[in-house]
């Protein structure tokens, strides 16, 4: 659906509208959905295998630290070992 409005956008050139918004405001949104999205994967992260997961934020984290006794060794080390090779490959590219 986001796909399809951002064609819509570029389509009928309605992205030219950003420029009347203050800096602020949309720097202030994307990074607002930028944490949302890396707090709905914390849990996928570090192999939580949560269940009804909350949609706000503060209850999600609560959730994600009250199944921290869950937490899986193994996929927890896979993904900090490809962290490590995503920010360590940055510095050779």
């Amino acid at each position: 659906m986001a796909g399809l409005i951002l064609v819509f956008m570029g389509v009928t050139r309605l992205g030219n509208a950003l420029k009347f918004l203050p800096r602020p405001i949309v720097l202030g949104l994307a990074n607002g959905i930028a944490v949302l999205i890396v707090a709905k994967q914390i849990g996928d992260l570090l192999g939580l295998r949560l269940t009804n997961t909350p949609v706000r934020f503060l209850p999600l984290m609560s959730s994600v630290i009250g199944d921290m006794g869950a937490l899986d060794l193994r996929t927890t080390a896979f993904a900090a070992l490809s962290l490590a090779v995503i920010i360590g490959s940055r510095r050779f590219v």
